[in-house]
């Protein structure tokens, strides 16, 4: 019973900061749309495994590829924010994208890891659409980051 309430407790708190700050739409279809799992395994910086055995594309970011510059860094930060840790799982329009992994956007403890990714310069601003609902938002946190030379931005420009 305790963790079925500190669930819900979490689940309301993440909904009260996204609507506060324009990140889900306050509507029926987004609340339907949230899962709540474990990470099991970090496969690089934006995409994971969850205890079901599926595996999660994070919506609107890139980062790195094994062998490419920031690989490492960025994999090690997803690592640390998530590794291990129960999240909110949440979708924008598209199920999966063409490999099969899960489309979705990722919260734990109230932020969204998304965009903390670009807020710290470990991923960069990728659009598939239809999943387009957010791309002003990480527009303006990858211009902030690549402004104050975070994260991969750092030595570059």
């Amino acid at each position: 019973m305790r963790q079925i309430v500190e669930l819900l407790i979490i689940i309301i708190m993440i909904f009260i900061q996204a609507t506060s700050s324009g990140v889900v739409e306050n509507n029926n279809d987004t609340i339907k749309q949230q899962t709540v799992n474990t990470v099991t395994h970090i496969v690089d910086g934006d995409t994971f495994d969850i205890a079901s055995g599926e595996r999660i594309r994070m919506i609107g970011i890139d980062t790195p590829e094994r062998g490419e510059y920031f690989y490492k860094e960025a994999s090690a930060r997803l690592e640390e924010l998530i590794g291990g840790k129960e999240v909110i799982l949440t979708k924008d329009v598209s199920e999966t994208d063409r490999y099969g992994r899960l489309l979705r956007h990722v919260y734990y403890n109230g932020v969204w890891i998304n965009k903390q990714m670009i807020d710290e310069g470990f991923a960069k601003l990728a659009t598939f659409p239809p999943d387009v609902a957010h791309v002003e938002v990480f527009e303006q946190a990858q211009q902030k980051a690549r402004d104050n030379k975070v994260g991969m931005w750092k030595n570059k420009y």
